[in-house]
């Protein structure tokens, strides 16, 4: 008897603790319920810090994300935006790999249970793009998400590469606006890079691209350039001065404009993007300077200037309005000299806007400092034709002994690595090279001019030296030649760099018929079978390679960013119509796919 009794007391017992805590449980899922999806505070946290810290040295990639992804979740999802009929929505915690923790959504409804992950964590995990597109269709107004592996673009041919025509996709291009370009050197008249040297120096790379965007852009534009003559044979055009509020001076007969102290002259047909400026002076005197005022859509006024100095580019910080570029003491009394400039430019890379609407900004009136004549005072609205051969006439004048154009920055590659592999000032590209050819045979071939022919001519002498000889030329597995963009030695073999090169050889073997471009064309068909051959060592399976030093150096591999990806695939497409190998238009039709998440099949 007494057994029973002890056996009903305890599931009484039991029964009366389950009731309990089935209330208990009720009340808290309530509570739950009640409260935002996700909190505003730091949603992700680290499990164990010395947990994810403990495979740093195998792990470099994934711990970088780590640190990428401690950040607030600020998109917070509300239960009635998520919630469908029967469908139940809680909280749950998605621990990622260990290392850290996220806010998930888990929905349950009649036939499954999903949980949904973030986009703000998948997209810094995965490195994947996304965001709500409103669109509105007839009456009604639509929304959906758009998910993109990239916004990297591929330039498809719409006809077979023309070595005197435009330059591949370089009519999309803005270098002068670049993050890395200082300022357009107001003495030669080409970018000032900051790359590898915050100072700035002259990128051989970089200009050659200067001077083949502005060349590619003269041909694409739809129209041709507008100009606005204020100042025509020292004879102000009133037609685009007012002469009620400008200060004017005398006029001579000898077709010059005289300035004795302070001349304003107040535009009227002040139209915006007239802001190419080309000037044609003879400066009198010292200290003297000519003020270009600029006004945004906001009614802001700026200030970009030129004086007799001999500094680049100089900025007030205190203003932040005005920015003086130096164009040299040696032009006082030195006689007449000419110069074009692009306002915009100047003053875009001045920080001191940041707006790239060219067509937001307007000239409302010039001053001019000093005593100086001027016979001409003109105005456009563009001069690709102009900028592209002060990149090309760079390049005749820089050109050293050897036909190459030196970089005169260290360049220090593998920085983490124990052995760092290091370029001293000095080095040359094979990058450099390749788009050097490119612009000085079109040029040649626009303006009839020898010297661009001799000047690429003479840059093919380089192609014979090796890297470790301070040239480009390497062999890859001592079969295939390559030509470096970053000669090291070690060779790392850049991909980008080496098609590069390829296009400015094919272009000199079709600009003449003699011994030197009979050897370009030579070196050209060197460098594609060789590309043949290596090319599939570049595929990652879901990407490409930057370069090999994985193979060549036996380090962690160097996989290429988005846009080199892209870069990658357009080369090879331009590449095809002109060899019309099969393995180029196959390899860029499969990295086309990695770019919307494809991957190769595994075992």
């Amino acid at each position: 008897m007494k057994y029973y009794a002890r056996k009903f007391l305890l599931l009484t017992t039991l029964g009366f603790i389950s009731i309990f805590g089935w209330t208990l449980y009720v009340a808290y899922s309530k509570q739950i319920s009640s409260q935002p999806i996700f909190k505003n505070e730091n949603s992700i946290n680290f499990v164990n810090k010395k947990d994810s810290l403990k495979n740093a040295k195998t792990v470099i990639h994934s711990e970088r994300k780590s640190k990428q992804l401690q950040q607030p979740l600020n998109n917070v999802l509300s239960n009635s935006e998520i919630i469908q009929s029967g469908a139940k929505v809680k909280n749950i915690l998605c621990n990622i790999n260990g290392e850290y923790k996220v806010n998930c959504v888990k929905l349950i409804n009649a036939k499954e249970t999903q949980v949904y992950i973030p986009f703000s964590f998948i997209h810094k995990y995965f490195e994947i793009n996304g965001k709500i597109i409103r669109s509105t269709s007839g009456s009604k107004n639509e929304e959906y998400f758009e998910w993109s592996h990239t916004s990297s673009k591929i330039f498809y041919p719409d006809q077979p590469y023309d070595s005197n025509g435009k330059f591949l996709w370089f009519e999309n291009y803005d270098v002068a606006t670049r993050e890395r370009v200082k300022c357009i050197s107001p003495f030669e008249n080409v970018p000032i890079s900051t790359q590898w040297f915050v100072k700035g120096h002259f990128y051989p790379t970089q200009i050659a691209q200067y001077g083949l965007s502005h060349f590619s852009k003269n041909l694409t534009d739809p129209v041709q350039p507008k100009f606005m003559s204020l100042i025509e044979n020292g004879v102000i055009d009133k037609n685009f001065v007012n002469d009620t509020l400008s200060e004017l001076t005398q006029f001579t007969n000898q077709n010059i404009f005289h300035v004795q102290n302070n001349t304003v002259l107040w535009l009227t047909d002040n139209k915006p993007n007239y802001l190419i400026i080309h000037f044609e002076l003879n400066i009198k005197s010292n200290q003297a300077s000519i003020l270009f005022y600029i006004e945004d859509t906001n009614g802001r006024e700026f200030c970009t200037k030129y004086l007799t100095e001999d500094f680049n580019i100089s900025v007030d910080k205190i203003s932040k309005r005005l920015v003086t570029y130096g164009i040299g003491r040696n032009r006082v009394n030195s006689g007449w000299f000419q110069n074009t400039r692009d306002l915009f430019v100047d003053l875009f890379n001045s920080h001191l806007i940041r707006n790239r609407k060219r067509n937001e900004y307007r000239l409302v009136r010039i001053e001019l400092q000093g005593q100086m004549e001027i016979r001409h005072l003109r105005l456009a609205d563009s001069a690709h034709d102009r900028f592209s051969r002060d990149a090309g006439d760079w390049l005749v004048k820089n050109q050293n002994l050897i036909g190459a154009w030196d970089i005169k920055v260290k360049r220090r590659l593998q920085k983490g690595s124990a052995s760092p592999l290091i370029l001293n000032e000095g080095w040359h590209s094979a990058m450099a090279q390749g788009q050097a050819m490119s612009l000085l045979t079109r040029l040649y071939h626009v303006t009839g001019e020898q010297k661009y022919l001799n000047t690429a001519r003479n840059a093919l002498q380089i192609f014979d030296i090796e890297s470790f000889k301070n040239g480009i030329r390497t062999m890859f597995l001592d079969k295939y030649v390559w030509f470096e963009e970053y000669p090291t030695v070690p060779s790392i073999f850049v991909l980008n760099g080496f098609m590069y090169s390829l296009f400015g050889l094919y272009d000199l073997s079709k600009s003449c018929q003699d011994s030197n471009c009979t050897k370009a064309g030579q070196l050209f068909d060197d460098g594609i079978h060789s590309l043949e051959a290596i090319l599939p060592m570049f595929d990652s399976g879901s990407g490409s390679f930057y370069d090999l030093r994985h193979i060549s150096l036996a380090s962690a591999p160097n996989l290429a960013r988005w846009d080199y990806h892209a870069t990658h695939i357009n080369q090879l497409l331009q590449l095809y119509t002109i060899v019309r190998r099969d393995v180029f238009q196959q390899t860029a039709e499969r990295w086309i796919g990695y770019m919307n998440g494809h991957r190769t099949a595994h075992n």
